[in-house]
């Protein structure tokens, strides 16, 4: 669960989703999924599409993905690249890998005195969003979400 829903990315509580799900299949927090059998599974798998809000969609395979996902997919074959390219969210305080995707970008695009990028989204790069929103005709409200994100990536560095 820490790695799904990291604690300090946006309002996850990875212990108390632990807890939800666990309490759910009646066992506790430290049982490896790998020791669920297949009713646990589905049941696990159900518990996490409630915790989650899931609905039902349109499914698809790997042969019949959407073409933009396909598109996406092939130019970032590598789980490295993926994360690399993977759209972040910060807000003042959120400490992620996706932190640093941000921090480079506007390092590429000319801030100065140049961030620290250490993934951790601070004073200074709330202030560096501001800046680039406001030059870029974004709210400035500090927060790095697809608006901003996606004017990160259509600006040549």
């Amino acid at each position: 669960m820490e790695s799904y829903a990291p604690a300090g990315h946006g309002s996850n509580d990875p212990q108390a989703y632990a807890r939800r799900v666990a309490d759910s299949l009646g066992v506790g927090t430290d049982t490896a999924v790998g020791g669920l059998d297949d009713g646990q599974l589905t049941t696990f798998a159900s518990a996490i599409q409630q915790v989650e809000g899931w609905r039902p969609g349109q499914t698809h395979g790997p042969d019949d993905l959407p073409d933009g996902v396909a598109q996406w997919l092939t130019g970032h074959p590598s789980r490295a690249e993926r994360e690399a390219a993977d759209q972040p969210f910060a807000r003042l305080g959120t400490v992620a890998p996706g932190v640093r995707n941000i921090q480079q970008r506007l390092n590429d695009l000319g801030r100065t005195p140049p961030l620290v990028v250490d993934g951790n989204f601070g004073p200074r790069s709330a202030e560096a969003a501001r800046w680039f929103q406001a030059s870029n005709g974004l709210t400035a409200d500090g927060m790095v979400g697809n608006k901003t994100w996606r004017r990160l990536m259509e600006l040549p560095d």
